[in-house]
């Protein structure tokens, strides 16, 4: 069995496209569809890819894919109405609160990733950078309630979203199935 990090750039980077477009204040009529797509791609996808990586012994990668599997695990079923959480933090007036301290708990696992990635190609380190800022300034906004500071949390978002596409496109694109190709840098 080979790696197969492609699968987790496929999944960070939908669910970082959803959340991105969420929290910059694009569509926010349908948080629904972020919850879903957490739950189904974010945390199924990447959490398959860090069972591919424990099995290929790349540490690392396993981590890194476990982590943000487990985040998207964790923010679906906090977001699920029958789950119990989201109705009592609502009413107490602490769903902000609560999403901030799991942001800024994942901007430190993300920027302790990004540390990791000083030898790793340039897209791996632009993706836990991208990962870092986004929920960096995400925690930022729902501690302080400055809106503008979510948006831009959900532009880095966005922007990471790109990039990882960008290195699920590069690593995918080969004579067998395209004629395009993307360097991988």
């Amino acid at each position: 069995m080979e790696s197969c990090p492609a699968i987790e750039f496929a999944s960070f980077g939908l669910c970082s496209f959803v959340m991105g477009i969420y929290n910059a204040g694009i569509v926010t009529s349908l948080p629904q569809v972020v919850t879903s797509v957490a739950l189904s791609y974010g945390a199924l996808g990447q959490y398959t890819a860090s069972v591919i990586e424990i099995l290929q012994k790349n540490v690392f990668a396993a981590a890194s894919f476990f982590t943000f599997a487990i985040l998207f695990l964790a923010f679906g079923i906090m977001m699920i109405p029958g789950a119990g959480f989201l109705g009592p933090a609502v009413e107490a007036n602490e769903l902000e609160m609560c999403m901030g301290l799991i942001e800024i708990a994942y901007s430190i696992a993300a920027f302790i990733l990004f540390l990791g990635t000083f030898r790793q190609p340039i897209l791996v380190r632009m993706i836990l950078a991208l990962s870092t800022l986004s929920f960096l300034f995400s925690a930022i906004g729902a501690f302080t309630g400055v809106v503008v500071v979510t948006k831009i949390g959900g532009w880095f978002s966005f922007t990471l979203a790109l990039v990882a596409w960008y290195a699920l496109a590069a690593m995918i694109y080969n004579e067998t199935n395209t004629f395009i190709r993307l360097p991988f840098f």
